[in-house]
């Protein structure tokens, strides 16, 4: 990080992070029908990472989205 204020800090690292990452996923999605041929897509999803860092560690990282979108059918 720089700044005019502050010349350089580090604010942190981690040397652990593996560079391939595996994780299981499990979503759902639904769609709300607008019209004809416009619909609204709304899609919660959840992601549980495997294999985040190199060595065995405690943490067990996820995430929760909620993904959305407009599709249109021709």
């Amino acid at each position: 990080m720089k700044s005019e204020k502050v010349s350089q800090r580090n604010i942190g690292e981690t040397k652990n992070i593996s560079g391939v990452n595996f994780s299981y996923n499990l979503g759902l999605g639904l769609s709300y029908k607008l019209t004809e041929h416009i619909a609204l897509d709304i899609n919660p999803l959840f992601k549980y990472y495997l294999s985040t860092f190199n060595k065995n560690e405690d943490a067990k990282p996820y995430s929760i989205s909620l993904q959305s979108g407009v599709s249109y059918k021709f």
